[in-house]
């Protein structure tokens, strides 16, 4: 009885070790076969235009062959002296000013294009309550956006982030 107890596992483990190296060997005869059949499947190239018309083809458009001698904003990214910031981080500044629409909208246009950068005026958006600046020449090629937004008659929210359009 005790010789039937031992004979019973290691039948089960013999069948358990032969299945699983059947099973490989099927796995890697599956794997040559289908290597040569199959043709290797084609790689799309991945496309550089944006879809005409978007912010990002305006952007491409505005910046072809343009260069400058802008530097990354090692410092942070500027902003006016009478801004107090709210969020930093690596790309992008919240700040508050007690500028208006209007003076903040002045001040970033100085500002940047005495840095180098290149205002894309088609994308610009201005009112009286808000703006929207795009800026390139950024040395990673993206775009520089700032936003403006009324909080009071004498006070602005900024928001100014580095980003593809």
């Amino acid at each position: 009885m005790k010789r039937t107890i031992w004979i019973i596992p290691l039948v089960v483990l013999a069948l358990a070790l032969s299945s699983c190296g059947n099973s490989n060997q099927s796995a890697s005869q599956t794997n040559q076969n289908q290597q040569k059949s199959t043709t290797p499947p084609t790689q799309q190239a991945p496309t550089a235009q944006a879809e005409a018309g978007s912010n990002a083809a305006i952007f491409q458009e505005a910046m072809a062959g343009v260069e400058t001698k802008v530097e990354k904003f090692y410092d942070g990214i500027p902003v006016p002296e009478k801004a107090t910031i709210q969020t930093q981080r690596d790309e992008k500044v919240e700040c508050i000013t007690s500028m208006n629409v209007a003076d903040t909208i002045k001040w970033f246009k100085d500002k940047y294009t005495s840095l180098g950068l290149i205002e894309v005026e088609k994308l610009t958006k201005e009112s009286e309550n808000s703006a929207t600046l795009y800026w390139g020449g950024y040395p990673t090629g993206e775009a520089v956006i700032v936003k403006i937004l009324k909080i009071t008659p004498s006070s602005s929210k900024i928001t100014i982030y580095v980003k593809n359009p």
